[in-house]
């Protein structure tokens, strides 16, 4: 994952509430205005000269994804729309608004187009797919769902960006050792999730950071074996055991 927010626009902290797209590229770590979406299909770089690439865009594809799928899951609040037909003049097809969905509405497949699927709510048709370029999420509820998957750096946590003073935390440092750090910062940011062991929580938040200590292949898949060592080193739960449970 790209941490150096230096090629971000710092005026992205004013935007509130937040596109899910473009909080998926933060996240990531990537300008969202050289990132250029497919639906959910995908995603791909494009510069201010037009020329594209998908270096490094599975992380803002991953990041999507995990959004669009807590806001399904009912797990992030946000406000969805969905695209919505006039019908008023008998013309089904003609797209001239955009509403949000409450749900109980009779299917109406019959007149969807191929893939498809819609509601019907007075004189309009809804599409059930909620267009996720139109969505947003409030800040605030961002922040506390980050927190909650144990995501503590990163845009939206610039605090934990700054420059601590310590030298073995410090890049330019000749004695600098990327899996220390990486360690240090894991053990650092813990926040217990139920169900699952410490070793866990600490890997989980090392396999979102890995391209950050260069724990990555040269495809940006995090190497499992290196993730594996450096949790073992930041685990204080060495006993072993069963994680504890949701009461």
């Amino acid at each position: 994952m790209n941490q150096d927010h230096s090629n971000i626009n710092h005026l992205w902290r004013l935007a509130n509430p937040i596109g899910v797209q473009d909080a998926a590229a933060l996240i990531a770590g990537f300008e969202p205005k050289s990132v250029r979406f497919n639906g959910k299909q995908g995603a791909w770089f494009e510069d201010e000269s037009g020329l594209t690439t998908n270096e490094n865009i599975r992380w803002v594809e991953t990041a999507l994804t995990a959004l669009t799928n807590a806001i399904t899951a009912g797990k992030l609040k946000a406000k969805p729309i969905h695209d919505s037909r006039s019908v008023t003049n008998g013309d089904h097809m003609a797209v001239v608004d955009l509403m949000e969905v409450t749900g109980g509405y009779a299917s109406l497949d019959s007149i969807a187009d191929e893939g498809e699927s819609l509601s019907q709510c007075g004189h309009y048709f809804i599409r059930n797919e909620i267009n996720w370029e139109k969505t947003v999420v409030e800040k605030e509820d961002l922040i506390e769902w980050l927190r909650n998957m144990g995501v503590t750096t990163g845009f939206f946590f610039p605090s934990s960006n700054q420059s601590t003073g310590l030298d073995y935390l410090d890049k330019e440092h000749p004695r600098y050792a990327p899996k220390l750090a990486a360690a240090v910062l894991a053990w650092e940011s813990f926040s217990e999730i139920p169900g699952k062991t410490p070793k866990q929580v600490l890997s989980r938040w090392l396999y979102e950071n890995a391209s950050r200590f260069g724990m990555t292949d040269d495809e940006g898949k995090p190497r499992d074996n290196t993730i594996g060592e450096v949790a073992t080193i930041a685990n204080w739960q060495t006993t072993g055991g069963a994680p504890k449970t949701p009461i």
